[in-house]
């Protein structure tokens, strides 16, 4: 429909919000993408991590065309899955307080991936998410999760921002890639088809390993032996493993959880000229911290950024919606502050103590 406006002057029409989309129909309602519309303009609104987090909507959908070829070919790369396990979503529906959780499990698994990349000289390519509640400043989405006016159906795929602070992994100098970056025809076959898959195994040394890992070793003293066995060339398995459990079409390494640096180097050595690591499960239980504590430490600083992040909500006044959900707050935020932090995972450096054979650690290695 077409309007006169501005003493008759001035000509308005109201356009269809599938062809011309604000940011949460189109990346978070995916309205035009459920009905195989191709719509004429996408704006990047309702988000609120700026220019990084528009332009990171914009590489999932596949619509940022000025990055150079080199952000499609160079390096090597680590990808993880975003499966979340049956313990944490605790058999409850969708809502605030299982979006927290599942988002502290990313964190996680996210960190961890930081980790093994590091370690392996990659590149994180992130994986899909599912959020379990929609987020907007100011909490226009409580009580029922979904933006008022919106028809989104929870759990939805989600944008990575609305999950992690990507301006914050900015400030931290990480570097990753969108999930849907290997989707991307600029991405050359020599990576695309350059890939190797990692299983993670239940450990066949830290199987003592409960919440927060509560296996003790001491610095300088004789670690555990591997697993006996020397690992294939091809596959990365050890003699003393069976391959006849993973697929064949790929090649396949296994990794044992919570392993540590020297472990991860050692299972995955044999695949350094691979541009694809997949991990097949989420990374949350896949690393249990670097070979010393001074790398723990570094490691935690660099990520402390990165790590930081809120659900949402206007820190100021007083909103009677987000009354409700005052024991998801830390024990230090002011009654004012609306705002509901993303719980970090507990750091890589261990608290140590002097004994008669070195350090002992106690690594903090496993979601709680």
């Amino acid at each position: 429909r077409v309007f006169w406006a501005w003493r008759h002057q001035l000509r308005l029409g109201i356009l269809p919000a599938s062809h011309f989309c604000n940011g949460h129909v189109y990346f978070v309602q995916k309205l035009p993408q459920l009905l195989g519309l191709h719509p004429f303009v996408v704006h990047p609104t309702f988000q609120i991590e700026g220019a990084v987090g528009k332009k990171s909507r914009f590489r999932e959908a596949g619509l940022w065309l000025v990055d150079k070829d080199e952000y499609y070919s160079k390096g090597k790369y680590i990808s993880y899955s975003g499966a979340v396990p049956p313990s944490v979503l605790m058999g409850a529906k969708a809502g605030l307080e299982t979006h927290m959780r599942v988002t502290e499990y990313h964190q996680l698994a996210m960190r961890n991936a930081f980790a093994l990349a590091k370690i392996l000289d990659r590149i994180v390519i992130l994986p899909r998410l599912l959020c379990y509640c929609d987020m907007y400043w100011g909490s226009p989405t409580l009580p029922d999760c979904i933006t008022w006016g919106s028809d989104l159906t929870l759990p939805f795929e989600c944008p990575a921002d609305n999950i992690f602070n990507l301006p914050f992994w900015d400030w931290a100098k990480r570097e990753w890639r969108e999930y849907s970056f290997l989707d991307n025809p600029r991405v050359p076959d020599s990576v695309r088809l350059s890939r190797a898959r990692v299983v993670l195994v239940p450990s066949q040394i830290r199987s003592g390993c409960g919440k927060g890992c509560s296996l003790h070793y001491a610095i300088g003293s004789e670690r555990p032996e591997e697993p006996a066995g020397q690992p294939d060339p091809e596959t990365g398995f050890s003699s003393a493993n069976s391959a006849s459990m993973l697929p064949l079409q790929m090649p396949s390494a296994m990794l044992a959880t919570h392993s540590n640096e020297t472990m991860v180097v050692n299972a995955l050595k044999h695949f350094q000229h691979v541009r694809i690591l997949e991990f097949v499960q989420s990374t949350a239980d896949a690393f249990c911290g670097f070979d010393t504590n001074e790398k723990n430490i570094h490691f935690d600083q660099e990520m402390n950024a990165a790590l930081n992040g809120i659900w949402c909500c206007a820190p100021e006044g007083n909103d009677i919606r987000r009354n409700a959900w005052v024991h998801l707050k830390e024990p230090d935020q002011k009654p004012g502050d609306g705002t509901l932090r993303h719980r970090k995972p507990p750091p890589l450096a261990r608290e140590q103590s002097e004994t008669g054979r070195g350090v002992i650690e106690s690594p903090h290695c496993q979601y709680k």
